[in-house]
């Protein structure tokens, strides 16, 4: 699972294939650690889209909009 948290600062925004892809998991596991992330209220499940379910990690989504606003955010030219 610690594998599965580090992945969510690179996408705070998820579906269960990209994790499949990335952890190397098969979808029941990928389904089960996904499931374990929600319980645990480290995500929020999303099912607005018709490709299934995607999860969102709203806690890193604020940190990283923080850190771009510390940053500077950059305009697109």
């Amino acid at each position: 699972m610690r594998k599965a948290l580090n992945l969510w600062a690179r996408q705070p925004v998820v579906n269960a294939l990209s994790r499949q892809e990335k952890l190397g998991l098969d979808y029941r596991r990928t389904k089960r650690a996904m499931d374990e992330l929600e319980s645990a209220g480290l995500v929020i499940r999303v099912n607005k889209f018709k490709q299934g379910h995607f999860w969102r990690a709203p806690d890193m989504h604020k940190a990283l909009n923080a850190f771009v606003d510390r940053a500077g955010r950059r305009a697109a030219p």
